[in-house]
């Protein structure tokens, strides 16, 4: 064979060969299997029930959603709105039947005027306790411009989004003294699980439950720690009353409150309950098919 030639067989096996490698590199992202990260994008996708503790800093912020439903329950700090708003939309949030502000303080509901201004909300439930300085006008002001409903709950009032109940269980008529003990506690449903989330509520408000709430309306799969785990709340005999599986706190990264504290992880622990942390996890996402409830990590 001339050299002519080899060289020209080699030239169409070369573009032959170029041709198949443009077509795998075409076809192999088809051809292999999904990532990791498309493959819990999935999973959190098809659960029937999804609670994210979104991560927004030393505040709180937590998104529940069914396929039809959406409950967000408080708003974390002014600082932290554009981290909410990327992560409501990254969730193809837009609409919100319930928006509940546990109490006025603006690391709770600093980003609800954002939240009104941006997103469809169809009641807001609060208290009817002045919002902090810091956030009472552009609060104010979005509210009238968003033209939400505005209800004022009472303990046993029951709120219903596509399957997920959500019950108040305090504060009871006439309140507590501190606005943190005045924070709503909700108990939230769906299906056969549960989950409580108690605001900045202390050890008096603890107190209270466990005297005055039926036990099986205590028993919960996730609680979302009170106060950013302080040790003003979150005590051992309610931990105990809540048998949780997973408590959930939300804190900043290096907070000058020194949140959680050890005593409460200790506390955590000692129940059986795993500790969930945004400080340390970023945010955290717990998936339910009504039965079982189990963190997506």
């Amino acid at each position: 064979m001339s050299a002519r030639k080899q060289k020209r067989i080699f030239a169409v096996l070369g573009g032959a060969m170029g041709l198949v490698a443009l077509v795998l590199f075409l076809l192999l992202p088809r051809m292999l299997p999904p990532t990791d990260t498309a493959q819990r994008q999935a999973r959190i996708e098809n659960a029937d029930l999804q609670i994210h503790v979104i991560d927004v800093g030393q505040g709180d912020a937590m998104l529940l959603m069914t396929d039809g439903g959406c409950v967000l329950i408080d708003t974390g700090t002014n600082e932290s709105e554009d981290a909410l708003r990327a992560y409501l939309n990254g969730c193809g949030v837009e609409r919100i039947d319930y928006m509940f502000l546990s109490h006025p303080h603006e690391d709770h509901m600093g980003g609800a005027d954002m939240v009104l201004r941006e997103y469809e909300v169809g009641t807001l439930v609060m208290s009817d306790l002045a919002p902090d300085a810091d956030v009472g006008m552009q609060f104010t002001t979005a509210l009238v411009e968003s033209e939400t409903d505005v209800v004022v709950p009472s303990v046993g009032d029951v709120y219903v989004s596509d399957g997920l109940s959500v019950t108040v269980l305090a504060p009871p008529d006439g309140g507590f003294e501190s606005v943190n003990d005045n924070s709503l506690i909700l108990r939230v449903e769906y299906g056969e699980c549960s989950v409580m989330t108690t605001g900045d509520a202390e050890a008096e408000v603890e107190a209270w439950l466990l005297a005055n709430c039926d036990p099986a309306l205590l028993d919960v799969d996730l609680l979302k720690a009170g106060h950013h785990g302080s040790d003003t709340s979150t005590g051992a005999d309610f931990l105990a009353a809540l048998s949780p599986d997973y408590v959930a706190i939300s804190c900043g990264r290096g907070n000058t409150y020194n949140h959680p504290v050890q005593s409460v992880l200790d506390a955590i622990v000692r129940a059986g309950a795993q500790v969930c942390r945004t400080d340390t996890d970023g945010t955290l996402v717990f998936l339910s098919d009504g039965v079982t409830l189990w963190r997506e990590k």
